[in-house]
């Protein structure tokens, strides 16, 4: 069974380096992406609004906060692109334990389409 996991990132005020963070992501690395599938994640995807960043995760069954982390750390593109922090106005983690920075925070569902 898909699960489904949501974040909100805000991202340092500055429209310079938020076009640079767009274009980051227009073409990411291979090795990124085969990371993320390889994770368990089986669509991703980003939105802004303004400085807010929104992601949503949908992941199968194989996926686990933890082995992400850890793959994470072994992936040497995964440790390259770490400088996308410099856009970051708080620190994205998948460690959803303990979830660095004060701007990003897992969301939690307040109502669905299937429960009416």
């Amino acid at each position: 069974m898909n699960r489904r996991f949501c974040f909100t990132l805000d991202l340092k005020n500055d429209p310079a380096l938020i076009a640079e963070y767009k274009k980051y992501h227009e073409k990411i690395w291979p090795e990124i992406t085969d990371g993320i599938k390889n994770s368990g994640i089986e669509d991703l995807e980003i939105y802004l609004f303004g400085t807010r960043m929104f992601m949503i995760m949908e992941v199968n069954e194989s996926f686990s906060f933890d082995k992400k982390v850890k793959a994470d750390q072994q992936n040497p593109k995964v440790q390259e692109s770490a400088h996308g922090a410099d856009f970051q106005a708080g620190k994205l983690s998948f460690d959803h334990k303990v979830i660095r920075g004060t701007q990003s925070k897992p969301q939690l569902p307040i109502g669905h389409l299937k429960d009416q």
